[in-house]
């Protein structure tokens, strides 16, 4: 039984980011009916709760959407916001942001930072998270998450680093990886409202945990990941990619400080993941302040 699954909806994407684990268009996708009928074999088969809509870019097929999310109690979705962003999903909005326009651009392509900012300009203020996912060519982000926050509208940011395969340039290892998370454990004790992964859910992310995180792995038990074609991804959602010694990961660092007893952990994930009944009249999540101290 899986409480958790990720769902590519489509390959398709505006944008061809360097960084992308998706190969654009390498699937068809199946017509909206096809696509309904077996999301809701796989829930009852496996025991689905929580949803995690993916891409491809997921609002492209916005009204197949709607739909798969009236068939789970908890829903997220993640968006390049290439496209508009509705600001009236029944789920957890996460807009994918790698730093300020220069980075971002680097990454997604000349002009995607100003294009995100017009497609959530109609969100309300602090009714999404950014995620952002850190390189090894984009660090410099970091000391810029504060404004990224505040430019964007969004509540918080949720950090997570590059999963490629072992030796992809991209990724971020060893002593940088720590130097980055010391950092951001700095900006949680200063802005706790500024990073939305716990301290716990950030020392998952060391290099001295990582073998910990992939043994414990929540894609191992209790998750499971589907294509475009409703297809198991192995071994998770980043499919081949995965460099499971060194995951990346912000969602499945979570998870396991969750499983180690940690109830901010919890609280973050029932965040990202809202109920339609946690959302508030402007569609905003139940938002989460206290932090502790980070530490090697």
């Amino acid at each position: 039984m899986s409480s958790i699954a990720t769902f590519d909806l489509t390959t398709r994407c505006p944008l061809r980011c360097r960084h992308c684990y998706v190969a654009a268009d390498s699937l068809t996708d199946l017509d909206d009916e096809p696509y309904v009928a077996r999301l809701t074999e796989l829930r009852d088969e496996h025991g689905i709760r929580s949803a995690f809509w993916l891409g491809g870019e997921p609002l492209l097929r916005v009204e197949l959407l709607r739909r798969a999310i009236r068939l789970f109690a908890r829903n997220a979705v993640v968006t390049s916001a290439a496209v508009v962003v509705p600001a009236d999903l029944q789920a957890g909005v996460l807009v994918s942001v790698d730093g300020p326009r220069r980075s971002h651009d680097h990454l997604r392509g000349r002009g995607s930072y100003d294009r995100v900012l017009r497609n959530v300009a109609a969100l309300p203020r602090r009714s999404f998270v950014l995620s952002t996912t850190l390189t090894s060519e984009t660090l410099e982000a970091v000391e810029r998450l504060d404004e990224i926050v505040e430019e964007t509208g969004a509540a918080a940011v949720l950090v997570g680093f590059h999963v490629g395969r072992p030796g992809d340039p991209l990724n971020v290892t060893g002593a940088r990886r720590d130097r980055t998370i010391d950092r951001l454990c700095e900006l949680s004790s200063r802005r706790p409202q500024l990073i939305a992964n716990t301290v716990a859910g950030l020392q998952r992310l060391r290099p001295r945990a990582a073998a910990d995180t992939a043994v414990n792995c929540i894609y191992r038990g209790g998750a499971t990941a589907f294509d475009a074609q409703l297809q198991p991804k192995v071994p998770c959602t980043f499919g081949e990619h995965a460099g499971c010694q060194q995951c990346g990961c912000a969602v499945v660092a979570e998870q396991r400080a969750r499983a180690l007893g940690n109830v901010e952990s919890l609280q973050v994930l029932n965040r990202l993941f809202p109920r339609c009944t946690e959302l508030d009249a402007r569609g905003r999540a139940l938002r989460t302040s206290s932090r502790r101290r980070c530490s090697r």
